[in-house]
């Protein structure tokens, strides 16, 4: 039933009153709103600019609608066109709790109004939308009772199938649904039906069954074009998705063939590129991107070309820096998409850190390996993480598994790198498995093995470094705590000894380099806040090992007293011939006793 009816029986039934136009404004309003989003619909437009273009006019249908309520009150018998004018324009701004708060009004103190049937139904959807299901599954059983005529009605159908969904499971909606397709004869019912099935089966991954559908589908009228052209293109991405790529190219033609389609062109054109790009066609797909650029247009659609054509240029061509200023061109053109903002942002980070990296690597000793490893490594993790690109991501790592140079430590994370991606990405669970066995057999003292131990989902039962350093930080945690958080030289003895056994534990590392700074801190009851010596020591080699750490900034904190930065720069100047840790007093020229202070180990040769 059209809304305008809502509008013309006012003007009907209270001719040259006041109130009357001030309805009818607002009912202009709201319709005005509803046609723009129809159209920008059709044209496949950004939300975002729909948003902007209707938000004001619905605000205005609720201006309209709250004068009749507060100005007019003699005029109490059409209160009910007010209520539901300001319902259905809050529900369209998507606020639904204010909406629901409006409908529960007019159902309450309006029983007999015409618009009882639509507010029980909006009152349902809106519940719905704020995921209260239960609620809502209760007004559809009311609506059913009270109105079993509604039970053809679009949205009920619609709305009835995510009911299910949310209470029953995909698969009971999906099964709903087919019952009720059986049914009905009604084309628009179908047609409508036959897209939220395609929906449901692509959820579940099910192209086949989604395509299914489309094959007895109602002939086309062009008054259900905008039905028909979800369902074609959905049909459209399902078909570049089972890898029967000729059948989608010929599908994308007839599209663009279509009259029908005309403001839907380049989002048709679009699949077609990305579906030539599957086929290996590059030049062909850029022929399209850029047309479709060209054309302008949705900002929403051409951001998704430029990021797909930053995907040819980087994934295919190796062109970085082409690749990177269509990223950039793509982010300008976003708009409030989180998720499309997010990864587009990632990749150029990406791309941004592994040309720091190339660089970092070009500039690194060539005599040392642990620089050159600690690079390739980086960058391989970049191109996988955050560009990417895991094919690029494999060149680094299998140079690195193929060098005798690279350490056992990041070798054996290059291998779990490799079989993740192998295994996650490429589907290739024969060769990722091999891996994940050689990781556990010849290293398995590293966290790769533990972690290919759960990939494979077998029982964990390796003991890491990781783990080893864990135990061996809880003993002298436990030494410490034994000793009531007072000096103790075993627990300084035992961080010490935790730090200098797992330097390549480094979060582990740094917090025992801090405790045992920490403890000897503690030798001088004086509580006069100046950090000791020794502990200044222990914190230079903390922030020098491990600058990132969080145990750095709180070291640094500590040290920022003038006396003890300056001796920490002193200490850090003469360290290949500093006093050794066994601490003695410096000498002041005074021959006044001091206290005397317990021996701690010599660790000068470390420290």
């Amino acid at each position: 039933m059209k809304k305008v009816i809502l509008f013309s029986l006012v003007l009907l039934m209270f001719s040259g009153c006041a109130f009357v136009n001030t309805l009818y404004n607002g009912g202009t309003a709201y319709r005005k709103a509803q046609r723009i989003e129809r159209q920008h619909t059709q044209m496949s437009k950004d939300s975002a600019q729909t948003a902007r273009e209707t938000a004001p006019l619905y605000r205005r249908a609720i201006s309209k609608a709250d004068k009749v309520l507060l100005e007019y009150p003699k005029s109490e018998r059409a209160h009910d066109d007010a209520y539901f004018l300001k319902g259905i324009s809050l529900f369209a701004l998507g606020e639904y709790m204010a909406a629901i708060n409006v409908f529960e009004v007019l159902l309450e103190y309006f029983p007999e109004s015409r618009y009882i049937a639509r507010t029980i139904l909006h009152l349902a959807r809106a519940f719905a939308k704020n995921e209260d299901y239960l609620i809502a599954d209760n007004y559809v059983n009311m609506l059913l009772e009270r109105f079993p005529q509604m039970s053809n009605n679009q949205h009920l159908i619609m709305l009835r199938a995510d009911l299910a969904v949310a209470l029953e499971g995909r698969q009971a909606a999906i099964e709903t649904l087919e019952r009720r397709l059986a049914e009905t004869t009604d084309p628009l019912y179908k047609l409508t039906i036959i897209k939220r099935l395609m929906a449901l089966n692509m959820e579940s991954g099910d192209y086949e069954r989604a395509i299914s559908y489309t094959e007895n589908m109602p002939a086309f009228e062009r008054r259900f074009s905008r039905i028909y052209y979800r369902i074609e293109f959905r049909k459209l991405q399902c078909l570049r998705r089972l890898y029967r790529r000729s059948e989608a190219i010929a599908l994308a033609d007839a599209m663009l063939k279509n009259p029908a389609y005309l403001y839907n062109r380049s989002e048709i054109m679009l699949e077609k590129g990305i579906t030539l790009v599957d086929m290996g066609r590059y030049d062909d797909a850029v022929r399209i991107f850029e047309e479709i650029i060209a054309i302008g247009g949705d900002p929403a659609i051409r951001c998704k070309t430029w990021f797909e054509y930053a995907v040819v240029s980087i994934d295919f061509r190796g062109d970085l820096e082409s690749g990177k200023e269509q990223l950039q061109n793509a982010l300008a053109l976003v708009g409030n998409n989180l998720e499309m903002r997010n990864l587009i942002t990632r990749r150029l980070n990406g791309l941004k850190t592994i040309a720091e990296l190339q660089k970092a690597l070009e500039e690194a000793d060539p005599f040392s390996t642990i620089d050159s490893t600690h690079f390739r490594y980086r960058i391989g993790e970049e191109f996988w993480l955050s560009a990417q690109l895991p094919d690029s991501a494999l060149v680094y790592f299998n140079t690195l598994n193929s060098s005798l140079q690279t350490p056992d430590s990041i070798r054996a994370k290059s291998l779990y790198s490799m079989a993740y991606i192998l295994k996650e990405i490429k589907k290739d669970t024969v060769a990722a498995d091999s891996i994940f066995n050689e990781i556990i057999n010849r290293y398995p003292h590293f966290e790769a093995a533990k972690a290919s131990q759960e990939m494979l989902g077998i029982p964990v039962t390796l003991m890491t470094r990781r783990d080893s350093a864990n135990v061996e930080f809880a003993i002298a945690e436990r030494i410490f705590l034994d000793n009531n958080e007072e000096f103790s030289e075993e627990a300084y003895y035992a961080y010490i000894v935790c730090a200098m056994r797992f330097p390549d534990i480094e979060d582990v590392a740094a917090r025992a380099l801090f405790a045992a700074a920490w403890v000897v801190n503690k030798r001088d009851a004086s509580n006069d806040g100046v950090v000791d010596t020794a502990a200044v020591k222990i914190f230079v080699r903390l922030c020098n090992d491990y600058p990132e750490s969080k145990h750095c900034k709180a070291a640094t904190d500590m040290m920022n007293a003038n006396e003890v930065r300056v001796f920490a720069e002193q200490y850090t100047a003469r360290i290949e011939r500093t006093d050794p840790l066994n601490i003695r007093e410096e000498e002041q020229g005074e021959s006044t006793p001091q206290k005397r202070r317990a021996i701690l180990p010599d660790f000068q040769n470390w420290l």
